[in-house]
């Protein structure tokens, strides 16, 4: 798997949420529980939570770590950077998650860690999973997941049978056309490919063959 050292450097600042997504109940909880492994990276001045707050806090996009710890960011912004990164404009909404949620989050973590003998069983058990989005805001499905770009950062990771996971996706009926809402527009799987470094960084390139499956 190829994991770009901020990606793993905000995987490693979020761990004790990432390990344990199934413990909570409701999407306040969860991304309440990122925010707060934002606020303590914030101060301790970690490189992740520079990265973090950089890409996703609309008042700070592209701003140097220097400049965002220099702002002094009190907590409601720091939760104002977790709900942008999971698409939500303005408050986390209080959202019950469901089994179905769950069985997609399941999916999701076989799909990135590239064990897709477990992720086809799942998608033999659960076939709406292709065609659900993700609770967060952004909508994205399983298969805008495979594009590493504009879903949450710590999960813009590339399995090494990355293609193989997409060719798995679209056998049980992944909608190639389907739009996630990410940078102001609607944008599919392959755009987003397209436009993301960390598969070229991975040295993956989707072939003539697949790349017709998915236009």
């Amino acid at each position: 798997m190829y994991i770009h050292e901020i990606v793993k450097q905000v995987r490693d600042l979020h761990a004790p949420v990432i390990h344990h997504l199934d413990q909570f109940s409701s999407m306040s909880d969860r991304l309440t529980a990122f925010a707060h492994c934002l606020e303590h990276g914030y101060q301790q001045l970690l490189p992740a939570a520079a990265s973090e707050i950089s890409n996703y806090h609309p008042d700070y996009l592209g701003k140097s770590p220097e400049e965002i710890f220099a702002a002094k960011l009190p907590k409601a912004e720091l939760f104002r950077c977790i709900s942008c990164e999971y698409g939500f404009s303005q408050s986390i909404p209080d959202i019950s998650f469901k089994e179905e949620d769950f069985a997609f989050e399941r999916a999701l973590d076989f799909l990135l860690e590239g064990k897709l003998a477990e992720l086809e069983m799942m998608l033999a058990t659960y076939p709406f999973l292709t065609s659900q989005s993700s609770l967060y805001g952004h909508q994205a499905k399983l298969l805008h997941y495979c594009g590493s770009n504009g879903v949450e950062i710590w999960r813009q990771v590339v399995p090494s049978n990355l293609m193989e996971g997409i060719k798995t996706l679209l056998k049980y009926g992944a909608d190639p056309q389907a739009k996630m809402e990410v940078y102001g527009g609607e944008f599919d799987m392959l755009a987003l490919y397209q436009t993301s470094a960390h598969p070229y960084e991975a040295g993956l390139k989707i072939d003539e063959e697949l790349q017709q499956l998915l236009i």
